[in-house]
């Protein structure tokens, strides 16, 4: 006689409760991931379409425009094209965040070197507004984290700060131990960010920003893609903001034991 079993109907309950939860979780993240590239579409389309025109306008007219005229169409459409650039970068870099396993490859290194590479690739943006960054950054603290990560992050933070930055401005980066951290300060002197739109630019639910002191576009994406890599690595984000006078972004980073 074979053994009859038992099938507790509460067992069903519960797995039809964890299928529905899945589900659920599913379709919210489904239909965030719909929405976040619908706000990068239109961003990247709205990018397009200005180094279009610009560059249309260049070649049907550029024997009757003066030097400073077509000076200034490049330089619209060069900002254009970097604004492009950054965003498809991150979207990459969001998309390969989807597989930690892979994307996740934490080592000992000294941030302040990081750091400087990222300064020098950035130089270009910053010239075109007259903005320095200065740095009193420790040259010797060490950090164990992704270093493609924290490049991303740098490069993000960075940009944000030039962007929300006034013309012949200067932006301040920062540095101390805290509680086996390394906390990293970016404070830029510009315009500042709207005390409602904060707590947005910093969650991941949401992907809105307000536009640079020279319209530089902006889809808040970066700091999304900032926060969540900063929290693969058990640190934190946060932002301070006054407006017309700047911001303050502060993020942590595991320091080296060693």
């Amino acid at each position: 006689m074979k053994d009859t079993k038992i099938i507790n109907p509460s067992d069903n309950s519960k797995v039809f409760e964890l299928k529905k939860k899945h589900k659920q979780k599913q379709n919210e993240l489904m239909a965030g991931n719909k929405k976040l590239l619908a706000i990068i579409g239109h961003d990247l389309k709205n990018q397009m379409s200005t180094i279009i025109s610009f560059l249309s306008l260049l070649k049907e007219e550029v024997f009757d425009f003066d030097k400073s005229k077509i000076k200034q169409y490049i330089t619209i459409s060069l900002q254009a094209a970097d604004n492009t650039f950054f965003m498809l970068d991150n979207l990459l870099e969001w998309a390969n965040s989807k597989n930690i396993s892979k994307s996740y490859q934490p080592e000992y290194f000294v941030f302040n070197e990081i750091l400087v590479s990222e300064i020098k690739n950035i130089k270009l943006f910053a010239s075109q507004k007259h903005v320095d960054i200065n740095s009193t950054v420790s040259k010797a603290d060490k950090i164990y984290a992704d270093k493609n990560m924290v490049k991303s992050i740098l490069r993000n933070l960075m940009n944000n700060a030039i962007k929300y930055s006034f013309e012949h401005g200067y932006i301040d980066l920062m540095s101390k131990k805290e509680n086996g951290f390394l906390e990293v300060t970016i404070k830029d002197y510009g315009v500042g960010i709207d005390e409602n739109l904060v707590e947005t630019l910093s969650s991941s639910k949401n992907s809105i920003s307000s536009l640079g002191t020279n319209g530089e576009a902006g889809t808040g994406f970066g700091l999304m893609l900032c926060k969540e890599f900063i929290g693969l690595h058990m640190g934190k984000m946060w932002i301070t903001t006054n407006m017309n006078q700047g911001s303050e972004v502060k993020f942590t980073l595991p320091l080296s034991p060693l």
